[in-house]
């Protein structure tokens, strides 16, 4: 019985989705499902022959969705009680990742996981400068919500023998169950692109869970420079999901703080902007921030604490 489904929602990876599917299934002792859901890919690339090959379910978009709904869609749509999300331009060494997953995840079910990262090249190439070992999760930065990664196991604390707690996911393979990723509400609210994995640390750890890098799993991330991304980068919706997110869980001095960052950076016109975005869902932030008062243990001191108290 399949107990894991494996998540890759992308957006013109052209054959980069192949070869990770391909990745997948030739490295794996166990059997598991894949979901691949295309937010609206226009480059041409044949997509459903993916799955037709390697015999995996496929959800094609007919708008643009964005990476956050795609993957709150395909957890909705697994019918497995556990699953990995994934990006679509990775690599797999071992041949027991769903095994080492899925051990974790029946031990602890209010957790997040992550594999430790291998940063490649467009060629499959360690990038020069890096350990074979470049990510072990991340640190928060609290001043934009942004992340600095961990880069050497041994700065984490509370660890085991293969497994070690971390403030921040990072590095694209997340695991999870899907009774606790419904709990915490996933991505609900975030656009597009931005934030996943910020947002989704904070509630596990705000909610009394822990997020932890699995160490003894290893996938090859592939890297790419800002312009070769087949998507734009930190446009609007980032700049949204940011004061998203802290509208929901800073206080007010920190919001404003953040606010008076991004306008220098930004400039106001385009902040502005990103602000009356953010007053269309204020209905949606009251209620989910009712929501989260009624299910997390700790607030944002607690976080904090964590960042620091997990790295030296």
């Amino acid at each position: 019985m399949k107990e894991l489904t494996v998540i890759i929602a992308f957006l013109n990876e052209g054959s980069e989705v192949y070869k990770t599917v391909k990745s997948l299934k030739e490295n794996s002792d166990s059997e598991f499902e894949i979901i691949l859901i295309n937010d609206c890919s226009t480059d041409g690339f044949d997509y459903k022959q993916v799955a037709t090959e390697f015999d995996t379910h496929y959800i094609e978009h007919d708008k643009r969705r964005g990476v956050a709904f795609s993957r709150d869609e395909g957890v909705n749509l697994c019918e497995t009680k556990y699953f990995l999300l994934l990006d679509a331009h990775m690599r797999v060494y071992q041949r027991n990742w769903v095994e080492l997953f899925l051990k974790e995840l029946k031990k602890n079910p209010k957790s997040l996981l992550c594999a430790s990262t291998i940063a490649l090249d467009s060629r499959e190439n360690i990038i020069e400068g890096y350990d074979s070992k470049v990510g072990f999760g991340a640190t928060f930065r609290f001043s934009d919500f942004g992340v600095e990664w961990i880069s050497n196991i041994n700065l984490c604390v509370k660890k085991s023998a293969n497994i070690a707690d971390i403030p921040c996911v990072l590095g694209a393979s997340y695991a999870c169950s899907k009774e606790y990723w419904r709990f915490l509400l996933g991505l609900n609210g975030l656009r597009y692109y931005g934030c996943d994995e910020q947002y989704l640390s904070a509630k596990v750890w705000l909610a009394g869970g822990q997020c932890k890098v699995v160490k003894n799993i290893s996938f090859g991330h592939i890297f790419r420079e800002a312009e070769n991304l087949p998507y734009e980068g930190k446009g609007k919706e980032f700049v949204f999901n940011q004061l998203f997110i802290t509208e929901l869980f800073y206080n007010y001095y920190e919001k404003w703080k953040l606010l008076e960052d991004l306008r220098k950076k930004y400039g106001v016109d385009f902040i502005n902007e990103v602000l009356s975005m953010l007053a269309s869902s204020k209905k949606e932030i009251i209620e989910m921030k009712e929501y989260y008062k009624s299910i997390f243990s700790h607030d944002m001191n607690y976080l904090l604490e964590i960042n620091n108290s997990l790295i030296d």
